[in-house]
């Protein structure tokens, strides 16, 4: 107290119309622990009058061995960083070069790169991006006339499928199993689930709430994506002016289903997004939702509606090498089976449109009837002038510096490999 006192004194000594004001620190981010390693030091008695820990400080090797332990450099950002740091650390932030921006830029190298884990089923190593966390949660108890009779009863539940920035991971310790439907009754017949927690259980819905959590995770990618590109309006120096979402023509659209090709090099993903109609019962849209908790209601479509695959696999074009080297493909999403839910695929058509606006203000949105199927300059026909439900996302070292496409792909790729 007697401390603190005269500093609040201080505080509250000052005119009354700054009293309002509130005063935030800067978060302090990452610091680097990289500092030059002293020359190896000789350790040949020779060399010393008298004992080496009377040598000075230092390069004492004894008792200041930690200045010669290494490590490591920050990791580049895409983007610049806005905050100028001290001029005495030796390890500052930088820029991507152009080579490391298109690498980042690739989601498949980005799931490759992802911490390796353990697979409790399969026993194989293989990264995280690649297989599904899995925790133990207890369930709360009922009233009991013996509580001491039985233990906690505990579930299997998924962990960490959402963004950080919306949940954050329950538990620290868990599993990893395959990011595929098929490996949960793998995972009831291995009974390996079961070192994880004492009366743990499986419950049956467990594939459901996976796939909506990935889908959740879809969505809160492309949440974060808009308001990356918004927040970045006006800003002087932004570097890179490439469009990361676009709308296809008609014409385009119609020569994509006709080729069977998606000839634009920078593709990672063509969505089928159709706008949501109205409930037939209560002539009313569905009310956009991201909720983390699982519909109430599955929606069962119509058995004369058979619903289209979840994504195709096209071919961007002949390389270089003709038909001797495999085609890099892009995955095609219809909305209707990557969100079999009514609101869940309005939030969808609702980012893309917001997404579609932000890059108008921006001005990197280019006029439609300037542009062909094949992505050079030439004349459409008045109807495909039309935008298509199709909507393009690319992804290279030039849409790397407006915002990160890599983990919005990576998002709905795991929804395609879960099933």
């Amino acid at each position: 107290m007697p401390r603190i006192l005269p500093r609040l004194i201080q505080r509250v000594a000052h005119k009354e119309d700054s009293w309002t004001t509130y005063y935030h620190r800067v978060q302090r981010g990452k610091k680097s622990l990289l500092k030059p390693i002293p020359p190896r030091p000789s350790f040949n008695p020779a060399n010393y009058a008298r004992s080496i820990l009377f040598s000075p400080s230092k390069s004492n090797p004894i008792t200041h061995s930690y200045l010669y332990q290494q490590h490591k450099s920050q990791p580049p950002r895409p983007r610049p960083p806005r905050v100028k740091h001290k001029s005495i650390e030796y390890d500052s932030l930088r820029e991507m070069t152009d080579s490391e921006h298109q690498w980042w830029s690739s989601p498949y190298l980005r799931m490759l790169a992802s911490p390796i884990r353990k697979c409790i089923v399969t026993g194989r190593h293989l990264p995280s991006d690649f297989l599904i966390r899995i925790a133990a949660m207890r369930i709360p108890l009922k009233a009991k006339k013996n509580p001491k009779s039985e233990g906690v009863p505990t579930v299997v539940v998924p962990d960490g499928l959402q963004h950080s920035k919306f949940t954050a991971r329950k538990t620290g310790r868990a599993a990893y199993i395959l990011c595929n439907k098929d490996s949960i009754p793998m995972l009831l017949e291995t009974n390996t689930y079961k070192r994880m927690a004492p009366f743990l259980s499986v419950p049956s819905l467990l594939p459901i709430q996976i796939a909506h959590l990935l889908r959740v995770r879809v969505l809160q990618e492309f949440e974060l994506l808009a308001d990356h590109l918004e927040s970045c309006l006006g800003r002087p120096n932004q570097g890179s002016r490439a469009r990361i979402v676009r709308r296809l023509t008609r014409d385009e659209w119609k020569t994509v289903q006709t080729t069977g090709t998606i000839p634009y090099p920078n593709a990672i993903a063509v969505l089928v997004v159709p706008p949501i109609n109205k409930d037939p019962r209560n002539k009313e849209r569905p009310v956009p939702s991201m909720s983390a908790a699982p519909p109430a209601k599955m929606e069962i479509p119509p058995p004369h509606r058979p619903t289209p695959p979840l994504s195709t696999l096209y071919p961007v074009g002949l390389g270089e090498m003709g038909d001797l080297m495999p085609h890099h493909q892009v995955p095609l999403y219809n909305s209707i089976a990557l969100f079999p839910n009514r609101q869940q695929r309005t939030s969808l058509h609702t980012i893309l449109t917001r997404l579609l606006s932000i890059d108008q203000r921006a001005g990197t949105q280019r006029p439609a009837s300037k542009r062909t199927s094949s992505g050079t300059l030439g004349s459409v026909s008045p109807d495909g002038k039309k935008g298509s439900h199709a909507f393009l996302l690319s992804s290279d070292k030039e849409t790397n510096k407006r915002g990160d496409v890599a983990s919005l792909a990576i998002a709905l790729w795991r929804v395609r490999m879960f099933g």
